[in-house]
């Protein structure tokens, strides 16, 4: 197996890339990340910024400061790409067209991405889009992401009453499924899903009812801090209802994107003989990280993304705190992991 890149304080060094994409977004952090590039004098000669169809007066407050500072790291006028949220296909193909309009001008050999504000489809459906031009000289694509300084629900919350099915978002809207993620399906196999928990319960609901599995599994998010640490407990608690006897329930880092790869592996290996497996990633972006990398080593399991009704923006976070990054870098197409 592979060494995974090791997740880094994002450096202040001096960097230069062909192509900075970013997502507006309606948390404190959204900005966070492009600021500090931007104060190390960071300058690429491309940038895309996705922009979703939904929450857009939420977003609003966060594009002024993101047009400019993208504005000032850019050397040509950064584009936008709408993204549609029930509508990964359309939105796929906007991006393409949008990159592919970069690429007639030049080359792509280095990419940084900011996946603080992207949804899990859409870090997924980036990423896919990105590590496929490896094959069209691209060389390096480094990851960067920025904690939130406070998550909701906050511990004294979780006394309130609350609804507990509806917390950072409501209802479900549909099931999404990206058609290079459908899996292969073999008859006479069992169905085994395995989903990332959140504090949603509905949200997992909505996959269960899709993919009507026969054997369940939970992902729990384990923080690595420990003042967070109770927020594993509350998510399984929450979610206990909705798993019988014969389904299990795993705790995962949320930080280390590297133990969903392993932990993921070990369960294809057990599970994959005799069943169809579907994944349904509702964790953290860095765990939905090692379900993207998981996922393109193993075509034949299947992706699903249940769409709330409504997300609930003043539920998510407050502020920012450290900033990550994470180093991919290729040659002869392949992957090189330093």
């Amino acid at each position: 197996m592979n060494r995974f890149p090791p997740i880094e304080e994002l450096s202040n060094q001096y960097k230069r890339d062909d192509l900075f994409v970013c997502a507006l977004g309606f948390e404190d952090r959204c900005t966070a990340g492009p600021e500090r590039l931007e104060k190390s004098g960071y300058i690429c000669k491309n940038g895309i910024m996705l922009k979703y169809d939904i929450h857009i007066q939420e977003n609003d407050k966060n594009r002024e400061k993101s047009r400019k500072i993208l504005g000032n790291i850019c050397e040509t006028p950064f584009l936008t790409s709408d993204y549609f949220v029930t509508d990964p296909c359309k939105s796929e193909s906007k991006f393409i067209d949008t990159l592919n309009m970069i690429a007639k001008q030049s080359s792509i050999s280095s990419v940084t991405i900011d996946i603080t504000s992207f949804s899990s489809v859409s870090i997924i459906q980036i990423l896919d889009l990105l590590f496929r031009r490896t094959k069209k000289a691209l060389k390096q694509i480094r990851i960067i992401y920025t904690e939130a300084e406070k998550y909701f629900p906050l511990k004294e919350d979780i006394k309130k009453r609350m609804p507990e099915d509806v917390y950072l978002s409501s209802g479900v809207k549909e099931v999404i499924t990206i058609p290079r993620f459908s899996g292969i399906f073999l008859p006479g196999y069992s169905a085994l899903l395995i989903i990332f928990l959140g504090f949603d319960p509905i949200r997992a609901r909505g996959a269960m009812n899709f993919f009507q599995p026969s054997k369940k599994i939970g992902i729990v998010g384990e923080p690595p801090r420990e003042d967070r640490k109770w927020r594993a407990e509350e998510v399984k608690r929450r979610n206990l209802k909705i798993f019988d006897e014969k389904d299990e329930m795993i705790f995962l880092s949320t930080f280390y994107y590297e133990e969903t790869i392993l932990k993921l592996n070990e369960l294809y290996e057990k599970f994959s003989p005799k069943s169809n497996i579907a994944i349904c990633p509702l964790g953290s972006k860095l765990q939905t990280l090692g379900v993207f990398l998981f996922i393109k080593k193993h075509p034949d399991v299947k992706l699903l993304f249940p769409t709330p009704v409504k997300f609930h923006p003043q539920r998510y976070s407050e502020g920012y705190n450290k900033i990550w990054q994470i180093i991919f870098e290729f040659q002869n197409n392949h992957e090189i992991y330093i």
